[in-house]
């Protein structure tokens, strides 16, 4: 696509965001809260919704083929608390991802390796997941949502805020996918649509 040329796509959807507001929001989070950037990163190349990456494994990565099997995610029931339930089998699917994201993971590993040998039965990872607290613990949907918040207000302090939010990670890795000319059943796969019939635009997941 043309430097000069409007995309019509990106233009109409604001959740959307482009190269520098990506850039933006890695820097800063890196910067105030390494837990969130890993979280941010791993949902924008993934395209992985909140309760799918907070749901996430650790066999359920392939670390040497960049594979990550997307099986189950984290649920907030108020009458249950929060649990790791299986996803549809329509919505099971295998993503590749780019190494920085394995690279991101494997720091995520080692990290937890490290906490475990220092907090020993303080450390409690029930569920073997990569995105939980530092005693192992499951993170509660809505508090991975402020953490994002947080860090989407100090990136873009003239920007309505209302315009990004966790969803707007898996709106821009569509977008992406089709700015790379990526076929569209493709995208489907890897968003864990494959079987829907629903026509698939930039920005409408």
């Amino acid at each position: 696509m043309s430097k000069n040329k409007k995309d019509p796509s990106k233009e109409n959807n604001k959740e959307i965001l482009t190269e520098d507001e990506i850039k933006t929001l890695l820097y800063t989070s890196k910067e105030y809260d390494e837990w969130i950037y890993n979280f941010i990163l791993v949902s924008l190349f993934t395209g992985m919704r909140r309760g799918e990456t907070l749901g996430l494994g650790w066999p359920n990565i392939n670390f040497e083929n960049n594979e990550i099997n997307v099986k189950q995610k984290l649920v907030y029931i108020p009458s249950q608390g929060i649990n790791i339930k299986p996803i549809y089998h329509t919505s099971r699917r295998k993503i590749i991802v780019k190494d920085k994201v394995i690279s991101s993971l494997k720091k995520i590993k080692n990290e937890q390796i490290t906490l475990q040998y220092l907090l020993k039965s303080n450390y409690n990872n029930k569920y073997n997941l990569v995105f939980c607290n530092d005693h192992g613990e499951l993170y509660h949907p809505s508090t991975v949502t402020k953490k994002f918040k947080k860090i989407v207000i100090i990136s873009f302090p003239h920007k309505d805020k209302s315009d990004i939010n966790l969803h707007s990670l898996r709106k821009t890795y569509t977008y992406l996918l089709f700015k790379n000319n990526v076929n569209t059943q493709s995208i489907k796969n890897n968003l864990g649509l494959s079987h829907s019939r629903n026509h698939l635009s930039p920005g409408l997941y």
